[in-house]
């Protein structure tokens, strides 16, 4: 289940299923890319939220 879940997130993120087959083997360096990645796509959510609220 622990696997699935990992999948589903990164999938979420906007990674291939090639990407995450190919590098969920190497959890530490992935996870934290991963995370980098979910923080600028949510930045930029928030960026674009601020710019549609103040118009």
């Amino acid at each position: 289940m622990e696997r699935l879940q990992q999948i589903l997130f990164f999938k979420e993120m906007g990674f291939s299923l090639k990407e995450i087959q190919k590098n969920l083997g190497h959890t530490d360096f992935y996870c934290k890319r991963a995370l980098e990645v979910y923080l600028d796509i949510l930045l930029q959510r928030k960026n674009a939220w601020k710019i549609s609220s103040t118009q």
